[in-house]
């Protein structure tokens, strides 16, 4: 075992969970994992995305890490029990987090975007309307919101048109939107000014925030949250480099710069 934090996703969109993570816990060493050879995952069978979670996982601990956080959220629904039933570490996903934001905030009239195992899976409508009484949800299917981030279109006219077609389809008015998949943080600024062009104000709830709360607590408990000494970060994916490194900045946004990164 090293003193590492493991974070994995399908792709960059987990760099918004490493992002909250870092800020939290500035000291500590983090091991980020895109499995961008396999993305998109929300189009997949539970089974294939459970086995894909798996293995992620078993390649981050010959690595060596001390606690593993699933920055998807389509992993967490379909893959944590299956990493669970493996991993001798504690695992923290971004499904309870997003609805624990979501009650924080009282919202109220929700639509939750996300990739389509995620929506089909109705896990977090239902943890919502358990933990928030008279909720209204609207659940979104984007896929083509996670390859816009994925293809490098997260900040340019062809991401904003993608977010647009899929918010004009919408029926609720939401006063809250929760960004259910973490590629879509890396599009904020386009939800957020789309429902300001339309006089509608929204929350945005971004899960990432409470999973590294979550983490930091888990850490304490078990004496082993670094206090001291510089952090650091070891990027790697199982697809091309460049891509990764490429739209990988650009989900950072200067907040973190991956520098180099290598196949795993």
């Amino acid at each position: 075992m090293t003193n590492r934090i493991g974070v994995f996703d399908s792709g960059v969109g987990g760099l918004t969970v490493l992002k909250a993570l870092v800020k939290k816990m500035p000291n500590e060493k983090f091991y980020y994992f895109g499995d961008t050879k396999n993305i998109p995952y929300g189009i997949k069978t539970p089974a294939e995305i459970a086995n894909l979670s798996v293995n992620a996982y078993k390649k981050l601990k010959d690595l060596g890490i001390k606690l593993l956080v699933i920055g998807c959220n389509t992993a967490t629904v379909h893959g944590l029990a299956a990493i669970e039933e493996v991993a001798d570490i504690p695992v923290i996903g971004v499904i309870e987090p997003g609805v624990m934001a979501a009650k924080e905030n009282a919202c109220k009239n929700i639509l939750i975007l996300a990739t389509e195992a995620t929506i089909n899976s109705g896990l977090i409508q239902s943890l919502l309307r358990k933990e928030i009484q008279d909720v209204s949800i609207e659940g979104v299917g984007a896929p083509d919101m996670v390859l816009a981030v994925e293809n490098g279109n997260s900040k340019n006219e062809k991401g904003k048109e993608v977010v647009d077609r899929y918010l004009n389809e919408i029926e609720i008015s939401p006063d809250c939107v929760m960004l259910s998949c973490t590629h879509f943080p890396a599009l904020e600024d386009f939800i957020v000014n789309y429902f300001d062009s339309i006089n509608n104000p929204i929350k945005i709830i971004n899960p990432a925030e409470k999973a590294a709360e979550l983490a930091f607590d888990r850490l304490m408990e078990m004496e082993q949250l670094e206090t001291k000494g510089e952090g650091e970060i070891d990027y790697f994916t199982s697809g091309d480099l460049d891509k990764f490194i490429n739209s990988g900045n650009l989900v950072l946004s200067g907040d973190l710069i991956i520098e180099r990164a290598r196949n795993l």
